[in-house]
């Protein structure tokens, strides 16, 4: 004789899942909290803080990401991506840093091609 398995609702079972990581995610930042308070800088605010490169080439990398398929976006559509790229400084900065890296690409190619 065959037993029949109790059928289980799939959104009970998302909403444990997401209470699961929910939970966890309260837990870790309240870790990092405590550590923060632990090691509370001398500084009096954050524009005083020390120059972090590794923190700085993370977000440097994801605006270069988020801004070249902003642009490839706008390009598709038809659209000028100037003003986007022109609105405040660090866009700009990170076109210039997009432009000089695809710079370096086509030259290092054609070194390769010669």
């Amino acid at each position: 004789m065959q037993t029949q398995k109790k059928p289980t609702d799939i959104k009970t079972t998302q909403n444990k899942f997401i209470r699961g990581f929910d939970a966890a995610d309260k837990k870790i930042l309240a870790e990092q909290e405590s550590r923060s308070v632990l090691f509370k800088k001398p500084y009096e605010d954050d524009s005083m803080d020390p120059f972090e490169p590794r923190k700085y080439t993370e977000d440097l990398g994801i605006n270069l990401k988020n801004l070249f398929f902003e642009i490839l976006e706008m390009l598709a559509n038809g659209e000028n991506p100037m003003p986007y790229i022109m609105e405040n400084p660090n866009k700009q900065f990170n076109f210039a840093v997009l432009i000089l890296m695809i710079g370096v690409l086509l030259m290092f190619f054609s070194n390769l091609m010669i």
